[in-house]
C-alpha cells in the first residue's frame, strides 16, 4: 500500500486492509507479530490524537518537511531495518480480534 493519509475519504480502504489480516498473516515489515503490529498501530494513533504522551526524540533534520516528504513519499521503506522505540511497540493488551477492533475504533 503506497503512502496515504488516514482521513474520512481513505478510512474504508485502511479498514479493508486490516480486515484481510489474520493472526497467522505473514510478517511484511519487520519482527512484530500481527497482533503486536495492530497494537503498534493503535499506539501510533493514540499518540497522534494526543491521548498518550511520548518523549519527542526528533531533531531539526527529522522534523523538517523536506525530510519527511522524502522519507515517507519518495524513498522505499527499508523493511525490517528501522526499529521503533519500545514505547511505540507495546505488547498487545488483548487477543488478535480485540486489537483489531480497538484499532478500527480509533481510526473511526
Amino acid at each position: 500500500m503506497k503512502y496515504e493519509k488516514l482521513n474520512k475519504s481513505s478510512i474504508d480502504k485502511f479498514i479493508r486492509v486490516i480486515d484481510q489480516l489474520t493472526p497467522d498473516s505473514q510478517r511484511q515489515w519487520g519482527s512484530l507479530t500481527p497482533v503486536n503490529a495492530l497494537a503498534h498501530l493503535s499506539t501510533t494513533l493514540l499518540v497522534s490524537l494526543n491521548r498518550v504522551n511520548m518523549k519527542d526524540e526528533g531533531n531539526f533534520i527529522t522534523k523538517s518537511a523536506l525530510f519527511r516528504k522524502l522519507i515517507f513519499e519518495y524513498m522505499p521503506w527499508p523493511k525490517g531495518k528501522i526499529k521503533a522505540p519500545d514505547d511505540m511497540t507495546p505488547q498487545a493488551e488483548g487477543d488478535f480480534d480485540a486489537e483489531k477492533e480497538r484499532l478500527i475504533g480509533l481510526m473511526k
